[in-house]
């Protein structure tokens, strides 16, 4: 959604607008937050006003110059038609207030730069995993802190060319289990000392998440873990 004040900010300071320029883009910027086609003149005003760039406004000289203007349509019933070409140069124009700015995502769980030189899938569930605790969602942290280990271990033991050691007799990888297990069994990696806890942990954490239907994940529980998890984590990426 754009934002009101960031571009009324923009218009404001931008040199050679005229006052039906102004009210164009208000209308636009009207346009594109409402969906309506047609916006009233009095609404584009308002906004000039309400944000300081044009507060005192003669309408009737106005109106007289958006008879003549190009680039719009003022009619009777005092309505502004913008038409296509208009609107495709605006949007064009002021492309990054209609583009979605992704969140600017803090590491809090995981160090983002750690797995820089990583798979691009996996720094976006680095990303998912540091986005969902620092929003407070988190039952999708606990999910997606479990799918990350799922993925790191399923890399390392393609990777290795061992695969067969993790699916099933349908040829299909194994869940989460049956990956804690393949690993616990040291047919093809050693894992440290507290690493099969670590996984046992993480599933309980997860499934929890996943799967209770009256139990809601915490902070807590994700702080609580969180260290062991970057110890886990780092263990998993050192096997591929």
């Amino acid at each position: 959604m754009i934002d009101a004040g960031d571009f009324a900010s923009t218009i404001a300071f931008e040199a050679g607008l005229t006052e039906v320029d102004l009210v164009i883009r208000a209308a636009w910027f009207e346009r594109r937050t409402t969906g309506e086609r047609e916006i009233p003149l009095e609404t584009a005003v308002e906004f000039l006003r309400v944000w300081s760039i044009r507060p005192n406004i003669n309408i009737t000289r106005l109106k007289a110059k958006l008879r003549n203007a190009t680039g719009v349509s003022f009619k009777a019933n005092g309505l502004l038609h913008l038409p296509a070409g208009t609107v495709q140069v605006l949007d064009e124009t002021y492309s990054d207030f209609i583009t979605p700015k992704p969140p600017e995502i803090v590491d809090t769980i995981l160090q983002s730069s750690d797995f820089g030189s990583g798979r691009s899938y996996i720094q976006e569930l680095v990303r998912q995993i540091n986005g969902a605790h620092q929003f407070e969602l988190f039952d999708c942290c606990a999910v997606i802190m479990r799918r990350l280990a799922e993925v790191l271990i399923i890399d390392a033991y393609l990777g290795k060319g061992h695969d067969d050691q993790i699916r099933d007799g349908d040829g299909n990888l194994k869940m989460m289990n049956g990956l804690i297990n393949a690993l616990k069994s040291g047919q093809v990696f050693k894992l440290s000392r507290n690493a099969p806890k670590y996984l046992e942990d993480l599933k309980t954490l997860g499934d929890n998440a996943a799967h209770s239907r009256n139990y809601l994940t915490k902070r807590k529980d994700i702080e609580d873990f969180a260290q062991k998890f970057r110890i886990l984590i780092e263990e998993l990426k050192s096997l591929a």
